[in-house]
């Protein structure tokens, strides 16, 4: 049977969430972060390929990276009601933001976490010059590439109740993530409705309500 190792409070909240959606019988295996540095524990690492969450183990296949594990476990379901087939009007919307949410937002995403990291631990005599030159790049690169990619969002779901179109798929999955973290790491806030009534409405889902109950909650990592 497909085992997940499942990191709290980390992207391993898709995979579980998209297990519930396809019914698929799984074992859980829960892991705790380490609360001083909020990273997984060694014995975490050793699973994984990467070192990183999420990580399935399927019989002899053990793969990591969402995106793949995702696609991983579309394939094996057989079925299409969570992706559009090839040649569908929306796959290229499909395609696009399902890739996006990791290739684009969620990079960005990270390395604000990690400049906030750096400045808040940087030793106290050297910290106004970390903050001076962090502050530099956030303010050229990081800000307003983010506010870039939130109103192409906002555009995109001011038009569409879902990211492919009329029907949920594994696109909304994928993006939940990285907006849900951007809510309590990058000023997403009622500027930006349409995101809000996308987060809101894939947080009602069933199959989401039972991912939560079965991990013990979701709380991004701000």
């Amino acid at each position: 049977m497909l085992t997940l190792y499942y990191l709290e409070n980390s992207q391993s909240i898709r995979i579980l969430w998209l297990l519930e959606e396809l019914k698929q019988p799984y074992q859980l295996e829960l892991f705790q972060r380490n609360p001083e540095t909020m990273l997984a524990s060694e014995s975490y690492k050793q699973l994984s390929p990467t070192g990183t969450a999420p990580c399935i183990k399927d019989d002899q296949v053990v793969l990591s990276e969402s995106a793949a594990i995702m696609d991983y476990l579309l394939d094996k379901s057989g079925s299409d009601f969570l992706r559009p087939e090839a040649g569908h009007a929306r796959r290229q919307d499909y395609l696009f933001w399902f890739h996006f949410a990791q290739g684009s937002l969620q990079p960005l995403l990270t390395s604000k976490l990690v400049f906030d990291t750096l400045e808040r631990k940087s030793p106290l005599p050297v910290r106004p010059l970390i903050r001076l030159v962090l502050n530099k790049a956030r303010a050229v690169f990081m800000a307003p590439r983010i506010q870039t990619y939130f109103k192409l969002i906002e555009n995109h779901l001011q038009q569409n109740p879902w990211f492919s179109g009329d029907h949920f798929s594994a696109a909304d999955i994928a993006m939940y993530y990285p907006l849900a973290t951007a809510r309590v790491r990058a000023g997403l806030d009622d500027r930006y409705p349409a995101i809000q009534r996308f987060l809101q409405q894939a947080e009602q889902r069933s199959a989401y309500k039972a991912a939560l109950e079965r991990s013990g909650g979701f709380n991004p990592l701000a």
